[in-house]
């Protein structure tokens, strides 16, 4: 399982669209200065004339430009949110489909024991799905956090904020397992289960289960010659049960992919490019590992 490397192709596929999405934000920002400049010189007015009219005038000006010529920041983040997901999905594979008003359950995951405790805050946004040889993709970011931190594994701030994606195939058959790529999940796993300490099978891969067999060595392995290149300050986190496989990229607690602004460009390549490797990780072990030998 080899990940595509990001090409100045690639990358120009990833930007393909911004330019309107830019074109919006830059009218929105200059809306913004318009009416800024405006109220100042209003204030201005009425500080040195006192007249009050000056301001009534100014005010009703704004309300009229705003209404002819104003332009919602939601429409713009929006565009910038759906042009980015489309280019990106595109790239990884033309089957795959975007409902950007869904995402995976809460159900979905805690069944398979990725989290295994009910947070006291859920979400989640951008469900990207399919079927692919008989194998049923879907993919979300997700966030939710706890206010008793009590045997939750997570990360130091006891918050889950990752991409997730949910891997369904009738002709798997898995042991509850777990795998996680976090030091902190392992202890807390070891200190309920003592007899599951394995060592450390790989420096970089610790993983916990009540029954490690070929599928999950194979699996483990796979994603943790591909560990090496993800930045450290992420992890992987793996659970299945039967024929369903949810897998895991958790970022630290303030992370987002995507942050638009309209004081910034929107041609933030390394953003994006960051948005494809993940995606294309986790597309990669839902795809071509194979969990059947």
């Amino acid at each position: 399982m080899v990940a595509q490397s990001i090409t100045p192709s690639t990358t120009a596929q990833l930007l393909a669209g911004l330019n309107q999405v830019e074109s919006i934000r830059k009218k929105i920002r200059l809306n913004y200065t318009v009416i800024g400049t405006v109220l100042l010189i209003g204030l201005i007015i009425e500080a040195v004339t006192w007249m009050s009219i000056a301001v009534a005038i100014i005010i009703l000006f704004v309300l009229v430009y705003t209404n002819w010529y104003g332009i919602p920041v939601s429409k713009f983040e929006k565009s910038f949110i759906e042009t980015i997901t489309k280019n990106t999905v595109g790239l990884i594979h033309p089957a795959l489909q975007i409902d950007y008003q869904s995402h995976l359950k809460l159900s979905e995951i805690t069944n398979t024991g990725l989290i295994n405790a009910t947070p006291d805050y859920f979400s989640g946004k951008n469900l990207i799905f399919g079927e692919i040889n008989h194998t049923s993709i879907r993919i979300s970011e997700i966030y939710c956090h706890w206010k008793n931190t009590t045997h939750v594994r997570t990360d130091a701030k006891h918050v889950f904020n990752g991409l997730v994606a949910k891997v369904e195939n009738a002709g798997f058959n898995f042991e509850d397992l777990a795998i996680s790529t976090n030091k902190q999940d392992l202890i807390i796993a070891l200190q309920q289960q003592p007899e599951l300490q394995h060592g450390n099978w790989q420096n970089k891969v610790y993983y916990w289960s009540k029954l490690l067999d070929e599928k999950s060595i194979q699996f483990t392995k796979a994603f943790s010659q591909q560990f090496a290149d993800f930045d450290t300050k992420k992890h992987i986190k793996l659970g299945a049960s039967g024929n369903t496989l949810m897998i895991a990229i958790i970022h630290p607690s303030g992370f987002n992919y995507f942050n638009p602004s309209i004081f910034k460009t929107v041609f933030d390549s390394k953003a994006m490019e960051t948005y494809y490797s993940d995606l294309q990780f986790l597309f990669s072990c839902a795809t071509t590992v194979d969990y059947s030998s």
